[in-house]
Formats: structure tokens, sequence, C-alpha cells
């Protein structure tokens, strides 16, 4: 065994020592998670609970559609309908909205069509025709429970964005400015080599730190609100209603995952630059809060209706707010690149990308150069 691979891994080991010893951003994860899964269970019930879509699941049939006709008539005569009556009333009304949608696609891909040829710029008509393209392939017959799956996406932008936040701030962002407030960083520093080793050990520490957190909160949210598989094959636009993307809700899920832990260890790389520019851990962990968590303050309380839509789409492209993922799925969004539609989360994973990798390089040159 090389010294090197020796010193490294003791490095991974002493940086996996020093963040169990942080009870702080343990103690504020269990809360959060604890407080997720409050708010989970007052939105999906408890996992033991009856499930009341039975007989309004599997490929729509007009058969179908006439019982949810008449349950929704039936439903809308109760002057005090019961907490079951109203889930099942929503049973009836997934299964209308997808008939309704599956009767109108082919107007409405038509309409994008002629919207694209009447267009007076070729970028529009790439633009349109894009859009029309993607409104063609979604399936919408499958219906029934998206619920587990709605959920899952739902958490990973809110509870799952919340628990990554914390892991970043207070886990990533003071990673090197802790060791200067130590005083441990003219030590750490003292080996050319040495210091490219520790930056390998804080990176690999972090990334597995944020991988250990999404894997976690999905599986705690799958083990406690599955509720079967005929979900998994229902288009997104049962609760995306304005979104083009042909995907299920399985397939948007597994996408949001991997899409999130890029853009997670994306985060990583970012802090753990400031972080080792920085001295000071008040003010790592204000610019980690804010690279994070700007975005979406920025967009809640600054952003209204007569914001500019490019302002809208700007903000997507930050880290923070692609954090929680579907809100880049949610609606047709593209870019413009040379004249050509690109598709928003695609663009935001490209640029992503890029600028990880730039980053990566700068950060081994600039620490290969850091004095103690």
């Amino acid at each position: 065994m090389k010294k090197s691979d020796s010193t490294l891994r003791e490095l991974i080991r002493f940086e996996f020592y020093k963040l169990l010893q942080q009870r702080f951003l343990w103690l504020l994860l269990l809360v959060i998670l604890v407080v997720g899964l409050y708010f989970s269970v007052q939105r999906m019930g408890w996992p033991w609970a009856d499930r009341v879509n039975t007989g309004f699941e599997g490929e729509l049939t007009s058969e179908m559609i006439a019982r949810a006709e008449a349950g929704s008539e039936a439903y809308f005569k109760k002057s005090n309908p019961t907490i079951v009556e109203k889930k099942q009333n929503a049973s009836y009304h997934n299964v209308l909205e997808a008939a309704s949608a599956y009767d109108r696609q082919s107007k409405v891909v038509s309409s994008l069509r002629q919207e694209g040829e009447e267009a007076s710029t070729v970028y529009e008509k790439r633009q349109f025709s894009l859009q029309a393209g993607l409104t063609e392939a979604i399936d919408y017959r499958p219906v029934g429970n998206y619920q587990t799956f709605d959920q899952l996406l739902t958490f990973s932008g809110t509870g799952g964005y919340a628990l990554l936040a914390v892991v970043l701030i207070f886990g990533t962002a003071v990673s090197f400015s802790n060791e200067y407030q130590t005083g441990v960083a003219a030590y750490l520093y003292s080996s050319r080599h040495g210091r490219k080793q520790l930056l390998t050990a804080k990176l690999l520490v972090s990334v597995a730190l944020v991988t250990g957190t999404i894997l976690i909160y999905n599986l705690v949210q799958l083990l406690c609100f599955f509720r079967g598989h005929s979900g998994w094959n229902i288009p997104i636009q049962a609760a995306y209603g304005q979104s083009p993307y042909p995907l299920t809700f399985a397939e948007l899920y597994g996408i949001s995952v991997l899409y999130q832990w890029v853009i997670a260890v994306s985060l990583v790389i970012v802090l753990l630059f400031l972080s080792m520019l920085i001295k000071q851990t008040v003010v790592a962990v204000f610019l980690g809060g804010l690279i994070v968590g700007g975005p979406f303050l920025i967009e809640t309380v600054l952003f209204n209706t007569d914001t500019p839509a490019f302002m809208w789409t700007l903000v997507k492209f930050t880290q923070g707010q692609a954090l929680s993922v579907y809100v880049l799925f949610r609606e047709y969004v593209t870019v413009n690149v040379f004249g050509y539609p690109v598709l928003l989360p695609i663009a935001v994973l490209v640029v992503t990308l890029i600028t990880t990798l730039i980053l990566i390089k700068l950060m081994y040159r600039v620490i290969g150069r850091r004095m103690a």
C-alpha cells in the first residue's frame, strides 16, 4: 500500500470523526426529518390507511369513466360528505381529468403545430414543434394511485431540500473555515501533497454525506407512504397539468433522485471552494445559506406576476433552486441555444456540470499553492 493511500484513508477517517462530533448538525437533521414526516402524514394519511381508489386503477375504459361520472354526481348531492367520501371523489376527479386530457390531446397537438407554422421566427417554430412532439407522446390512459410518487417528489423538493440545505450549510460550507478557526489549518497545510489529499478527503466525505441523506429520506418516505404499484405508470400530468414531459411518475422520481444528487454534489464543490477562501465560520455559514436558500427566497418574496419570464427562468439556473428538481419539470420552458430550443432541465444540468468541472480543477490548483 502506498503511503499516500494510507494518508488519504486516515484523513477520510478523521473527517468522518469530526462530522460525527457535530451534535447540532445531527439534531437539526433529526428535527427536520420528524417535522417533514409530520406534514407528510397530514398530507398522505397513515401508512395503514384504507385505499379509496380501488376500482379506478388501470387503463381508462368507458365503463370506468361512466362509474366516475355517476360517483361524482352522487358526491355533489351530499350536504356533508365524510373525509373518506372526499378522498373517493378525488379518485373520480382523477379519472375524469385523465379522460378529458386524453380527448383533448389531439386538438392541443394540432393547435401547437398550427402556432408553429404561424410563428414569426425560426426559434419559435422549433419551440412549438418540440412542445407538440412532447405533448403527443404523453399517454393519459393509465389512472390510479399516483399519490405515493407525488408525495416522494413533493418531499424531495421541500423536506429533502431542507435536509440537504442543513448538510451543505452546517457540514460542507464550514469544513475549511473550522480548520482556520481552530488553528489546525497550519498543520494540515504543511505538506504540499497533503493539502490535495485533505481536499480529496473533505470532498469524499461531503459527497458521502449528501448521498446518505438522499438515500435515507427517500427510503423513509417509501417505507411510510408506499401505496402499491398502480401509480408507477401514471403520467405526471395527473399532478403537474401544465407539464409537457411524457414521463410517468416512476420515471420522474428516478430522474429526480439522480438529478438532485448531481445538484447536491455540485453545491458541495461550490461551498467547499468558498470555505477554502473564507476563514470566518459565521461568514461561511451566511454565504452558504445565501447560495442554497437565496434563490428560493428571491422567488417567494420578490417575484410576482409582473416579473419578466426570463427572470423566472434565470433563477432556476441557480443550484439552490434546481435542488428542488420538480420545479424544473412543472411547465414547458426552453432556453435559446444558437436558435435551437433546449429544455430547461437539460440546460440547467449541462451548465451545472460544466461549472462543477471548472471549479474542481480550480480548487486543486488553489489549494496546491495555499500556504499556511
